[in-house]
């Protein structure tokens, strides 16, 4: 199924317990089930509705298979990268997020998307180390905010460098952050500013290149020369 026509949100659905549970997809805003949204979901978001499906089987005494059984099986399958919630009849409703937090709503597909990402989180104060559950976002933001780290962790070589970065920055923000690739080794990123830049990427000449680096401005990139092999290229970030 295409996803890229559809509007990505996050869903919850009615009478799912006292916390309920939120979890990110897509969906036609235009069409609904008796009202209520018709939700396509991620695998990987599916795959969290397992525990509620099967508490809901435990607690209603179930002797034959049904619907939720059903569900699970083809969840638990994974033979398709989305599950379509169209006709289950489900009593979903799309969980509100802050203008200010619509970012989280936006899938990563690339690069240079992820890095956006991880400097909108830190601009905005919602950093976190994406190894831990996000507490300080509501449910709804937290289901937005699992979905994209593990965009990130797919796009992305390093997530956590650009990430430590960017949030040491508070003693100085107006410190640029720049990204630097190797040519030689495909997947090899720095990230930092010019100092941290000059003690981790090896043989590169700074020092020539150092008035044209500061007067670069976000989005820039030029070539930095080395003292041995191509020039690697420096993009700043923020």
């Amino acid at each position: 199924m295409d996803t890229s026509k559809l509007t990505p949100a996050v869903f919850t659905i009615d009478g799912g317990g006292e916390d309920g549970f939120h979890v990110f997809g897509w969906h036609n805003p235009a069409h609904r089930w008796n009202g209520w949204a018709c939700p396509v979901l991620p695998l990987s978001e599916a795959s969290t509705l397992i525990e509620p499906l099967q508490s809901v089987i435990e607690e209603s005494g179930y002797t034959e298979p049904g619907d939720e059984q059903a569900l699970i099986d083809l969840i638990q399958a994974g033979n398709t990268p989305v599950i379509d919630f169209d006709t289950v009849g489900w009593c979903w409703e799309v969980a509100e997020i802050a203008e200010d937090r619509q970012f989280l709503l936006k899938p990563i597909t690339t690069e240079a998307e992820a890095e956006a990402f991880i400097i909108a989180l830190e601009v905005a104060g919602l950093s976190w180390h994406f190894d831990d559950a996000p507490e300080h976002l509501t449910d709804a933001e937290a289901a937005a905010a699992r979905a994209r780290v593990d965009e990130l962790f797919a796009v992305l070589p390093n997530p956590f460098g650009l990430a430590v970065v960017i949030c040491g920055r508070t003693s100085d923000e107006a410190t640029p952050v720049y990204r630097m690739t190797s040519s030689l080794c495909p997947g090899e990123v720095w990230y930092g500013d010019v100092d941290r830049l000059t003690d981790e990427v090896p043989n590169a000449d700074f020092t020539t290149e150092r008035p044209r680096i500061d007067a670069m401005a976000v989005g820039d990139t030029l070539l930095v020369p080395t003292q041995a092999g191509p020039a690697l290229p420096m993009t700043r970030l923020l």
